[in-house]
């Protein structure tokens, strides 16, 4: 949470790369050697509304690329912002210790391109940087800080909407625990920085084209991260983090996730 009239601004960058076919949780042949890469850069903007509320806006730019058989198609564009606010529900504090108990509730806006071609032909939804619906979510958060270690947790919720082509992905439910121990702590305004380990679930819902369900949609993965977070000054805030899939279970026949890597950069003022 931010102080009251406090302003934080973040860039963060995703990396994502899938490759060969799996069923259920089995890898099958491939022929075609299908690949895809996802890259998304965020501009986040908090802005604290009082001691206990934060309003929070997301704009993503996407691009994709998809590899079958030696063709690429790709696809790049502005995706679908959110805006969302925090309300810090519980707190205390004791000697170089404390907790945060959070919530916070908000909405995909259909902002994002859903009309990339290639040729003559859309691009099917997966390929494009927007879903074109509405989408609300909320999340409840929690931390507890003990000396140098850290431990965060958090659960999401988001339900997707009917949208482009006539086309509602699957709704989805996260869950992510992560433990810092900070390594790395000099006299204030010196710098710090701390190593993560966590552990990340993912399940989302088989998607549904003009009423029906997609068969080759819909899964359910456990992630390990690693990451490391460096603060050379207060204000100054640098996380690199590294996901690799532990377990994958997909609902039909679908490309499995290979690894993420996600690099953010934020200042608050």
């Amino acid at each position: 949470m931010l102080f009251s009239g406090g302003t934080r601004v973040s860039v963060t960058h995703l990396h994502r790369e899938k490759s060969g076919l799996t069923s259920g949780s089995t890898s099958v042949a491939d022929p075609l050697n299908r690949s895809s890469t996802l890259d998304r850069t965020t501009l986040s903007l908090d802005r604290g509304l009082s001691s206990r509320f934060t309003f929070t806006a997301l704009l993503p730019f996407v691009q994709q690329t998809s590899e079958v058989g030696g063709v690429k198609t790709s696809s790049s564009g502005v995706g679908d912002a959110a805006i969302l606010v925090k309300w810090l529900i519980a707190n205390d504090y004791w000697p170089r210790s404390g907790w945060h108990l959070a919530m916070a509730a908000g909405v995909e806006v259909p902002t994002g391109e859903t009309g990339i071609q290639e040729g003559a032909a859309l691009l099917p939804v997966s390929m494009q940087p927007g879903s074109g619906s509405w989408d609300p979510f909320v999340s409840l958060s929690a931390n507890l800080e003990l000396n140098r270690w850290r431990f965060d947790t958090i659960a999401l919720y988001k339900s997707n909407n009917s949208g482009a082509q006539q086309t509602e992905e699957g709704d989805v439910f996260a869950f992510d625990l992560v433990g810092a121990y900070r390594f790395l702590h000099d006299q204030y305004p010196g710098p710090s920085a701390n190593v993560k380990l966590g552990l990340l679930y993912r399940d989302q819902a088989q998607s549904v084209f003009a009423g029906g369900p997609i068969v080759n949609s819909g899964s359910e993965v456990w992630l390990g991260r690693v990451a490391l977070a460096w603060h050379p000054q207060p204000q100054w805030d640098l996380s690199l983090a590294v996901d690799v899939p532990i377990s994958e279970s997909y609902h039909g026949t679908q490309l499995a996730l290979d690894y993420q890597v996600s690099l953010a950069v934020g200042i608050r003022f």
